[in-house]
């Protein structure tokens, strides 16, 4: 009977190693994409001034369903300029402002993550948490003449 070279028992001894060491490496991968979570959309994509509400969706499930439809108490993302209206789960995987009022237009608007998102998300946030909403321009509908004296005029302009 022939022995194992002992050169090939710590040769198989070491791709072994190597090989459990690459599948827990793919298995703390798998976990942490878990623990991730990513913005999809941030919508109004466009016709922002129409919109009644900013919405973010998600890759995954956020909360569960029985959470859904509750407005928050606090909020994961901040609005700038701050703007009256609540928070509140739409789905599992979307987030959503309602606007209590029409946007102005001329504005641009930041959404971006608040300090503690991710532990009111339960997640890590991944990718870009911030995106930008512009209202249409303001356009001016009118002017009319207010008063003179001989180093200032004054004019009213009236914007949409």
């Amino acid at each position: 009977m022939s022995r194992i070279p002992v050169r090939f028992g710590v040769l198989a001894s070491v791709l072994v190693l190597v090989n459990v060491a690459g599948l827990l490496w793919i298995r703390a991968e798998l976990i942490a994409r878990q623990r991730q979570v990513r913005i999809v959309a941030a919508l109004p994509a466009r016709d922002v001034d129409t919109a009644d509400r900013f919405a973010l969706v998600f890759d995954n499930p956020c909360v569960e369903a029985h959470l859904v439809g509750r407005p928050l108490t606090r909020s994961p993302f901040a609005l700038t300029p701050a703007l009256k209206g609540d928070w509140f789960w739409a789905a599992p995987d979307r987030l959503e402002f309602r606007l209590a009022e029409r946007l102005p237009p001329g504005r641009v608007f930041a959404l971006r993550a608040t300090a503690d998102a991710e532990a009111q998300l339960g997640r890590g946030l991944s990718g870009p948490s911030e995106f930008r909403f512009q209202t249409r321009a303001l356009e001016l509908e009118g002017c009319d003449f207010v008063a003179a004296d001989p180093t200032n005029a004054t004019f009213e302009l009236h914007f949409n």
